[in-house]
């Protein structure tokens, strides 16, 4: 997905980001159940994606 992105120049290719992507979101994930131990369900990881992941990557 974030090759076509790069592809349809929706991500710059000098974009650093995607390459945190994965350990941003399982990271989110294994923090909340260690901090509030409680499981991050899908509202949860679509809400970090939102917030804090897609800001970084469309950034130009």
């Amino acid at each position: 997905m974030i090759e076509r992105a790069v592809r349809h120049g929706e991500i710059s290719p000098d974009n650093p980001a995607p390459d945190f992507g994965p350990g941003f979101i399982i990271g989110a994930a294994y923090g909340l159940a260690a901090i509030e131990d409680t499981e991050a369900d899908t509202a949860y990881l679509m809400g970090v994606m939102y917030a804090s992941v897609l800001p970084v990557l469309l950034r130009r």
